[in-house]
C-alpha cells in the first residue's frame, strides 16, 4: 500500500516543494520525502513479509535513506509505526491504531525542538483520530478515511500556528506531504485509481504555487542566518544517542538525531559545519556526509526563481500499459513512463521525444516488449543523450530490471545488472482468444482463455483458475517462489484474490502478491521468480 503512497507524493513533489517555507526557503521539502519513501521502500516491495518484518525492514531502509529535516522525520514515523506492530504477522484496526501511537512519540522525540505547525502536528493529530476510529469499531479502510480527512484538516490550520507560514501564505509542506502519502495509501485501499493531481484543492497562495513568495516575506527575514544544512551517518558501538542529540542541540539548531547503539544519523542546520562535524567523530566512524549551503538557497528562492525539478545524472525511462503498473514503474524510480505494449507499439519518434523530457543526462530505456525493442535501439541511437536499452520483453521483466537500479552507479553497471535481473524472471500472459487456431500442438477456440509462459503457448481453457493453476504447474512452480498477480481491467479485484487464495493451496511453501494492474487485453499478467 505505500507503493501508491510514493507514487501519488511523486506526482505531486514540485507542489509540495512549491510550499517549503519552513524552517528555511529552500524549496526541497517533497524532494526529501520522496527520496526517503523510495528508500523505506526498498527492498520491501518486492518480497512478501509478515506485517512486523515488513514494518521492521522499511523502518531500517528509511534510517539509512532518510534526507533532510522532513524526510528524517518521516522515516521515524514509520520506524514508530514498525515499533507498534513488531512481531504481528497481521495488522487490523487496533494494531494500527497503536501503531500511529508509536510512531507520534518517535517523531516527537527525534527532534532536537519540536516546533507546532509542521509534520510534527500532523502526526499528532492523525494518530489521536486513528485510535478513535478504532475504538468506535471502524474498519480499515473507514480508518485511513478518517486519518486522511483529519490530516488534511490539521494541514488546513498550520498557518495557524506558525507565523511564518502564515505571513507566506501556506501550510506546512511536510504535513502536506504526509496527507499525501496518506491519501495514496487510502486510494489503493479503497480500489481506486491514483490520479495525477494533488487532490486537496489549493495548497496554498497563488504567488507559491508559481514558486514566488512576496516579497514582505523575504524583508521580513532577510537578516535572519540559515548556515549549512549538515548531515551524516555515525557507525560505532555503544554511541549514546541521548549525549549524541544533547552535543548536536548544543551547538546547532533543527537537531534531528536518530538510530541505534550501532549506528546514528544527523540532520542539523549550523554556521560552523565544521564544529558539527569535529564533534560527531569523537562517537565514530562518519559517512554519507551531505553539507548544503541553505544561504545560496535562499538568495535563489528568494529572486522568484520557478522550481523546474531534479535533474539527476541518470534516469529511466519505461514503456508500459495499465494504471496501476504505470504506477508502479514511477513508484520504483521510472522518471517517464510512455504508454505502449502489445497493442499500442510507440514509435521512435515517440521514445525519442519521452527521452528529451526526462530531466537526466544519461538515460536507460525499458521496452517491457519484444516488439518495441528493435524501435528502442533506434531511438537511442537519434536521442541526443546517452541512452542504452535494457532489453525487457515483458511488463514482469521491467520491473525485475528496475528493482535492481541503483542511481549511485554508473550507467554500464546498472545495464548490466538489470539485464541480468530479467534472466530469473518466467513470466505469464492470460487474455482471451480472438480466433479459433491450432498452434504448438494446442486447439485453441475463439473467446476461450489461452495461457502463455515466456510468449510460448500452454494451455487453453474456459476457466480462469484452472488456466492459471495449469500454467503455474507447467512453469514448475514449487515452495520459495514468489507468484505475482498483476489484475487486468477484464478482472474484478476478488476474482484476482481468490486467485491468490487457490495458488497458495494448490502450490504450498509459494509467495503470492496482488496488483492492480489495470492493463487492457490481459486478464492477468504473472510474475514468477
Amino acid at each position: 500500500m505505500f507503493v501508491f503512497g510514493t507514487a501519488l507524493l511523486e506526482r505531486n513533489v514540485e507542489a509540495v516543494n512549491s510550499l517549503n517555507v519552513f524552517p528555511v526557503p529552500d524549496g526541497d521539502t517533497g524532494t526529501n520525502m520522496l527520496l526517503t519513501m523510495k528508500g523505506i521502500l526498498g527492498d520491501s516491495s518486492s518480497v512478501l513479509l509478515e506485517a512486523g518484518d515488513m514494518a521492521d525492514q522499511m523502518a531500517r531502509n528509511a534510517l539509512m535513506e532518510a534526507r533532510g529535516n522532513s524526510g528524517v522525520i518521516l522515516s521515524q514515523f514509520f520506524k514508530g509505526m514498525s515499533d507498534g506492530i513488531k512481531g504481528m504477522t497481521y495488522c487490523g484496526v487496533e494494531e494500527l491504531a497503536k501503531s500511529f501511537i508509536a510512531a507520534r512519540k518517535n517523531s516527537y522525540s527525534a527532534v532536537g525542538n519540536p516546533v507546532e505547525g509542521t509534520m510534527l502536528t500532523v502526526i499528532s493529530s492523525i494518530s489521536e483520530a486513528a485510535v478513535k476510529a478504532a475504538d468506535a469499531g471502524v474498519g480499515v479502510d473507514e480508518l485511513f478515511e478518517i486519518v486522511c480527512s483529519n490530516a488534511n484538516d490539521t494541514v488546513e490550520r498550520t498557518p495557524e500556528m506558525l507565523d511564518v507560514l502564515r505571513e507566506a501564505g501556506v501550510v506546512d509542506a511536510g504535513g502536506r506531504g504526509l496527507a499525501i502519502i496518506l491519501e495514496g495509501i487510502r486510494r489503493q485501499l479503497k480500489g481506486q485509481s491514483l490520479g495525477d493531481t494533488l487532490p486537496f484543492g489549493d495548497v496554498g497562495s497563488p504567488e507559491m504555487l508559481s514558486g514566488k513568495v512576496s516579497e514582505q516575506f523575504f524583508s521580513d527575514t532577510h537578516d535572519k542566518e540559515y548556515g549549512y544544512c549538515t548531515q551524516f551517518m555515525i557507525e560505532g558501538k555503544s554511541l549514546g544517542i541521548e549525549k549524541i542529540k544533547a552535543d548536536m542541540e548544543a551547538i546547532a539548531d533543527s537537531t534531528v538525531v536518530i538510530g541505534n547503539e550501532t549506528i546514528v544519523k544527523v540532520h542539523v542546520h549550523s554556521e560552523d559545519p565544521g564544529k558539527v562535524l569535529s564533534s560527531a567523530i569523537s562517537y565514530g566512524t562518519l559517512s554519507r556526509v551531505d553539507i548544503t549551503n541553505m544561504d545560496e538557497q535562499k538568495e535563489v528562492f528568494s529572486r522568484n526563481t520557478p522550481n523546474e525539478g531534479v535533474n539527476v545524472s541518470l534516469g529511466i525511462v519505461s514503456v508500459a500499459l495499465g494504471d496501476g503498473i504505470k504506477d508502479l514503474f514511477v513508484s520504483l524510480g521510472s522518471a517517464k513512463v510512455l504508454d505502449g505494449g502489445n497493442t499500442l507499439n510507440p514509435s521512435v519518434r515517440d521514445l525519442v521525444e519521452v527521452i528529451d523530457s526526462a530531466k537526466s543526462d544519461k538515460v536507460i530505456l525499458l521496452p517491457n516488449n519484444k516488439n518495441i525493442i528493435p524501435t528502442a535501439h533506434q531511438a537511442s541511437e537519434i536521442s541526443s543523450k546517452l541512452v542504452q536499452v535494457v532489453e525487457s520483453k515483458t511488463i514482469p521483466q521491467g520491473i525485475a530490471a528496475i528493482l535492481c537500479f541503483n542511481s549511485d552507479r554508473d550507467i554500464e553497471s546498472n545495464v548490466r545488472d538489470m539485464q541480468e535481473s530479467i534472466l530469473s524472471i518466467q513470466t505469464v500472459e492470460v487474455t482471451e482468444a480472438v480466433r479459433d487456431v491450432m498452434l504448438d500442438g494446442i486447439e485453441v477456440k475463439e473467446g476461450h482463455l489461452i495461457g502463455l509462459l515466456d510468449g510460448k503457448l500452454t494451455t487453453t481453457g474456459r476457466d480462469l483458475p484452472s488456466v492459471v493453476e495449469a500454467i503455474l504447474e507447467a512453469a514448475g512452480v514449487s515452495g520459495g517462489d514468489l507468484v505475482t498477480l498483476y489484475g487486468g481491467d477484464r478482472v474484478q479485484l476478488d476474482e484476482v484474490q481468490d486467485l491468490e487464495k487457490r495458488i497458495l493451496a494448490v502450490f504450498p511453501g509459494s509467495e503470492v502478491e496482488v496488483v492492480n494492474g489495470g492493463q487492457p487485453n490481459y486478464h492477468l499478467l504473472i510474475s514468477i521468480e
